[in-house]
């Protein structure tokens, strides 16, 4: 049996119905020298699609995720596996939501290197390699404090397919920084001292995962090295306590004032996997400007924060430089019954935009 690699992102038309939406593309591909008995076709796309033959019969499952590299199987008695094989190929492109207005695109990371870029990146640490540098609060270089359960490791921080993976696990490990035993473990980066903002628009296409005990974020903190401000651009909670409902809720919130006497402007989405569910792909936007902030999910504004909210205190809305952190994280106090071992925030692309004057 032989293998037959089709381009990524290009999906055979007698074997493949793409479902998705966008502007599509016609392509032909001929593949020569086809087995003439099982031909086995890899296929390695981003599109959800679902398979089939060009006679309408199912060929191996009938659907796949679009992270997976799936392989399919057309039967030995049809004919167009027989000799060279001319396919049209179909494609069909997901147009991104579009950015506020006035935005220039200055920063990206696709994250389509073999590693994580450490130009960007400070990989499954809290301190800065190079300045030595520790995030603030910090109980050492692989735990932010004990709300979290799972200590940061190398091996749950990585690329695959393109995308960054940030994955949970339930597993015994022995700490270092700091010391200890833990019950998990979990993938972190973040760009302290090589990328950061002041005021902008950040849009990252990602996957969240679901469960109680996961507490995934994508979030800004100082450069100053000092707690806070922090902005929880998207900040999901499988269970938090203190809310009335305290599952399935993504937090978007501004933290302002400087510990110990920092204040919350805090927003709950609640039964947010429940109405769109975490684990589908979506693009997360976050807007940060002198006046406001604004969440959009999708393209949808979600979420608005005005400086005039903060009152006597809108001094304090943030006005520095802030560096990015994504995160994959367990509650301590959060219960694991519904959660499933391994999970993964999915990170596909993250840009930041500039305004113009």
């Amino acid at each position: 049996m032989r293998g037959v690699w089709l381009q990524r992102g290009l999906v055979p038309w007698f074997a493949l119905c793409l479902v998705a939406c966008g502007a599509k593309q016609q392509a032909t591909q001929t593949l020569h020298d086809a087995v003439e008995n099982d031909a086995m076709v890899e296929i390695d796309s981003r599109a959800i699609f679902d398979v089939a033959s060009d006679e309408g019969n199912a060929v191996g499952d009938t659907s796949r995720k679009p992270e997976d590299v799936s392989t399919v199987l057309v039967d030995q008695n049809d004919s167009s596996a027989e000799g060279d094989v001319e396919l049209d190929v179909e494609t069909s492109v997901e147009e991104p939501p579009p950015i506020p207005e006035g935005y220039t695109l200055i920063w990206e990371d696709n994250f389509d290197g073999p590693e994580i870029n450490t130009d960007h990146w400070v990989v499954a640490s809290l301190r800065d390699p190079v300045t030595g540098d520790l995030v603030p609060g910090a109980k050492g270089d692989h735990l932010l404090n004990y709300h979290y359960a799972g200590y940061i490791t190398q091996e749950d921080t990585y690329i695959e397919e393109g995308a960054l993976i940030l994955r949970n696990q339930k597993r015994s490990y022995q700490g270092q920084s700091p010391e200890g035993s833990f019950a998990y473990t979990s993938g972190w980066v973040m760009s302290m001292h090589r990328v950061h903002l002041n005021k902008g628009y950040v849009e990252i296409r990602a996957q969240f995962p679901s469960g109680d005990k996961v507490w995934p974020a994508m979030w800004l903190i100082s450069e100053q090295l000092r707690w806070c401000p922090e902005w929880d651009m998207w900040e999901y909670f499988g269970y938090r306590e203190d809310q009335s409902t305290p599952y399935d809720n993504m937090g978007t919130h501004l933290c302002y004032g400087g510990w110990p006497n920092q204040k919350w402007s805090s927003n709950f989405l609640s039964s947010f996997d429940e109405i769109y569910d975490c684990e589908a792909w979506h693009i997360y936007g976050f807007e940060w400007t002198d006046t406001e902030a604004r969440w959009f999910l999708d393209g949808e504004l979600m979420h608005t924060i005005t400086v005039d909210a903060l009152g006597a205190d809108a001094a304090l809305w943030p006005n520095e430089e802030m560096y990015i952190v994504l995160n994959n994280g367990q509650g301590s106090g959060a219960p694991d019954v519904t959660t499933s071992w391994p999970n993964y925030l999915k990170v596909d692309f993250i840009r930041l935009y500039e305004k113009g004057e």
